[in-house]
């Protein structure tokens, strides 16, 4: 696999430089974030729900949930092509026999890329999904993919109840997967957005981007030759509603839960 003989171009979106530790940890952390005022609604957990989710459930294998400083998050479009799907299962298989963790969304695409180069390595990979433990899971058609990670890694469930599907808009269903992707941010230290192509990092992977900036944590963009791009430019990613998931009682509860 060349990527593991490939030095990481020292190229960066944002002129900064990027390393890779003997580890095989990707290192380094991003400064100068702007804060909106979504972002410092978060922090402030000023949401005036009176009941915010903070009980969360895992399925699968018995994994330390407080120690989270290999945990790599490995995101993008559901709609990548081809060969970036190879590429991400690829890279996923690298960052496991590096000793990290695989964290991913289980959507289409690039998530289910992650998880499955993951596991194929005899790694460990971690789902972080918005659907509670009773419902099925969704997408329908990464549901056999759920029941390996089961096996090799597990599924964090933040909700603990199936979503109501009677507003106007954007459903709580959605609202949930994006929500998901804010928890994702604040318990990843290091961020990948698999992306071939140059660009604004968009759609639903721009929660990921965006709040993982917010919380610090390093945020990058790889492409399908391993060239690593820190702090990708990212479209506007707001939160206008409020917020069912409290993240900072989730991370909390990472804290203490026991499978």
């Amino acid at each position: 696999y060349q990527t593991r003989r490939k030095t990481i171009h020292k190229r960066s979106e944002s002129t900064i430089k990027t390393n890779q530790s003997s580890d095989g940890c990707l290192l380094g952390r991003t400064s100068g974030i702007s804060i909106t005022d979504c972002d410092r609604r978060i922090k402030a957990n000023q949401f005036p729900l009176t009941e915010r989710m903070k009980n969360m459930e895992v399925s699968g294998q018995n994994i330390n949930l407080r120690q989270r400083d290999n945990w790599v998050a490995v995101i993008g479009s559901r709609n990548a092509n081809h060969q970036e799907l190879e590429f991400t299962k690829q890279f996923a298989g690298y960052l496991v026999e590096k000793g990290n963790i695989v964290v991913s969304g289980l959507a289409s695409g690039i998530d289910a890329a992650a998880h499955e180069g993951a596991l194929n390595a005899g790694g460990t990979t971690i789902a972080i999904v918005n659907t509670p433990r009773n419902q099925p899971i969704y997408p329908k058609q990464n549901r056999a993919l759920a029941d390996r990670i089961q096996k090799q890694g597990c599924i964090i469930h933040p909700y603990t109840s199936k979503a109501i599907e009677t507003e106007k808009g954007m459903s709580h269903f959605s609202k949930r997967l994006i929500e998901r992707d804010v928890l994702l941010a604040r318990v990843c230290p290091k961020i990948v957005v698999i992306k071939h192509a140059e660009g604004l990092i968009e759609g639903g992977t721009r929660y990921g981007t965006h709040f993982g900036k917010h919380y610090g944590q390093d945020v990058m963009r790889i492409d399908c030759q391993a060239n690593l791009f820190r702090n990708p430019e990212t479209a506007s990613a707001e939160i206008w509603w409020e917020m069912e998931m409290d993240i900072e009682g989730m991370v909390q509860k990472l804290e203490t839960i026991v499978q």
